[in-house]
C-alpha cells in the first residue's frame, strides 16, 4: 500500500476525532445550557435532533457531490463549516438559533462520515484493508470521549461557551490538509440495468438492507445512551454532570480504542477471508452479552456499577466496527458504495440516532423516569442482534 494513501487514512482518522468531538460536546454540556438558558428536556431534545436533521438531509446528496467536485476540497469545506458552526454555538444564546447551528454541523459531518469510509476501502489493499477500518473507527471513541473531556473540563473552567468556541477552532488548520492528498476515484457511473437512479437501484441488495437494518437498531441505542447518560447520571445516580462527563470521556476513549482494535484483531485472527457472513456471525457473537449487560447498566442503583457495566457494553460494540465496516463494503459494487453509504448514513440518522435520542426524551416526559424511558435501548440491541444474526445464516459460518 502506497505511503500517500496510509497518510491520508491517518489524516481522515484525525479529522474523524473533531467530527466526534465537536459532535458530542453538546451532551457533556448539556446540563449547564439548561440551567443557564432554561431549556426543558424537550427543547434540549430538538437541539440534540437538530444536528441529526442537517446530516440526514445531506446524507443523499454527498455521493453526488463527490462525483461533480474534487474529494479533497469537498471534504475541506465540509470541515470548515462544522468547525464554524460549532464555534458560532458558543455565542448564541436563542433556541431556534442553536438549532440553525447544529444544523449545519450535521451537513458538515454528513458529507466527511458518508465520503471517508469508501474512499478508505477503495483505497486500501486487502492485506491492509482491516487495519485501515480499525484506525479509522478507533478515532470515533477518542473524538467522543475528547468531547466528553474537555467538554467537562472546560465547562468547569471555562463556562460552556467557551467550550465550544475552544472547540470549533481546531477544525480549521486540519482542513487545509486536504488539499495536499489527490483522491482518485473509479468509475462511478456504472448503474444495474434494472433501475436509472442509484438510491432506487439498492433496493436490488437484499443483503445491504438487512446489514443497514441492523446498524439503525444499533445506532438507535448508540445515540441514545451517548446523548442522555450524562443526565441519567446527575439526575437518577446523584453524580455531579461535570465530573460524571470526564469519567464517561475516560470511558469511552479507554473502551472505545480498545474495543475497536480489538475488533480489527479479531477478524485478522478468526475471519481471514473476511467473508460477509463471518464476519457478521463475529458481530453477533459480540452483541449477546453487549445486550444483557446494557440491562444491567440501567438496572443497578450505583454510579460506580453504571460506569463499570456501561465500559464492558462499550468495549463490545466497539469490537463490531471493523467488521460491520468490512462487511457493509461486501453488499454492494464498487461504483454504488458512495451512494450505499449515503443511503446507510441517511436511514441510520433518520430512524437511528434521531429518533433514539427524541423517544427516550419523549417516554421520560410520559412515564416522569428517565431510568424507565432508558429501557428501550438495549432491547434494541438486541433488535439488531436478531437482524445480524438472521442475515449471516445463509453464507460460511466461522
Amino acid at each position: 500500500m502506497k505511503t500517500q494513501h496510509k497518510k491520508l487514512i491517518y489524516l481522515l482518522a484525525g479529522l474523524n476525532i473533531l467530527n466526534f468531538a465537536d459532535r458530542y460536546i453538546l451532551s457533556a454540556v448539556a446540563p449547564s445550557i439548561q440551567r443557564d438558558l432554561g431549556f426543558t428536556d424537550a427543547q434540549l431534545g430538538m437541539i440534540g435532533t437538530a444536528f441529526l436533521w442537517g446530516f440526514v438531509l445531506a446524507s443523499p446528496f454527498v455521493g453526488l457531490l463527490m462525483r461533480k467536485y474534487k474529494p479533497q476540497v469537498v471534504l475541506a469545506f465540509a470541515v470548515l463549516s462544522w468547525s464554524a458552526a460549532t464555534a458560532a454555538t458558543g455565542v448564541v444564546r436563542l433556541l431556534f438559533t442553536m438549532i440553525a447551528l447544529r444544523a449545519i454541523i450535521g451537513i458538515g459531518q454528513a458529507v466527511f462520515s458518508t465520503a471517508s469510509p469508501p474512499i478508505i476501502d477503495s483505497m486500501s489493499s486487502k492485506s491492509w484493508k482491516a487495519r485501515a477500518m480499525s484506525i479509522y473507527y478507533a478515532a470515533v471513541p477518542i473524538g467522543i470521549a475528547l468531547g466528553f473531556i474537555a467538554g467537562g473540563f472546560m465547562d468547569m473552567v471555562i463556562g460552556w461557551q467557551m467550550s465550544f468556541i475552544v472547540a470549533g477552532a481546531f477544525g480549521i488548520p486540519v482542513a487545509l490538509l486536504l488539499h495536499r492528498f489527490p483522491i482518485t476515484h473509479g468509475d462511478k457511473n456504472k448503474l444495474p440495468k434494472k433501475s436509472k437512479s442509484q438510491v432506487l437501484s439498492l433496493r436490488f441488495y437484499p443483503k445491504y438492507i438487512t446489514t443497514v437494518f441492523g446498524n439503525i437498531l444499533q445506532g438507535f441505542a448508540l445515540a441514545g445512551f451517548a446523548f442522555w447518560a450524562p443526565i441519567y447520571f446527575s439526575r437518577n445516580l446523584g453524580y455531579p454532570s461535570a465530573e460524571g462527563s470526564i469519567i464517561f470521556g475516560v470511558i469511552f476513549i479507554v473502551t472505545g480504542v480498545i474495543g475497536t482494535l480489538l475488533g480489527g484483531w479479531l477478524v485478522g485472527r478468526f475471519v481471514k477471508n473476511q467473508n460477509r457472513s463471518s464476519l457478521l456471525k463475529l458481530i453477533v457473537y459480540l452483541m449477546v452479552p453487549a445486550s444483557m449487560l446494557a440491562f444491567l447498566a440501567i438496572y443497578v442503583s450505583s454510579a460506580l456499577w453504571f460506569f463499570t457495566t456501561m465500559a464492558f457494553v462499550q468495549l463490545l460494540l466497539f469490537a463490531t466496527y471493523t467488521p460491520f465496516a468490512l462487511a457493509f463494503f461486501q453488499t454492494i459494487p464498487q461504483e454504488l458504495k458512495e451512494t450505499a453509504s449515503g443511503v446507510n448514513m441517511f436511514l441510520g440518522r433518520l430512524l437511528g440516532d434521531m429518533l433514539g435520542i427524541w423517544l427516550v426524551g419523549a417516554l421520560s416526559v410520559a412515564f416522569g423516569s428517565l431510568a424507565l424511558a432508558m429501557y428501550i435501548l438495549p432491547f434494541t440491541l438486541v433488535l439488531a442482534t436478531v437482524v445480524w444474526w438472521g442475515s449471516s445464516k445463509k453464507d460460511i459460518s466461522l
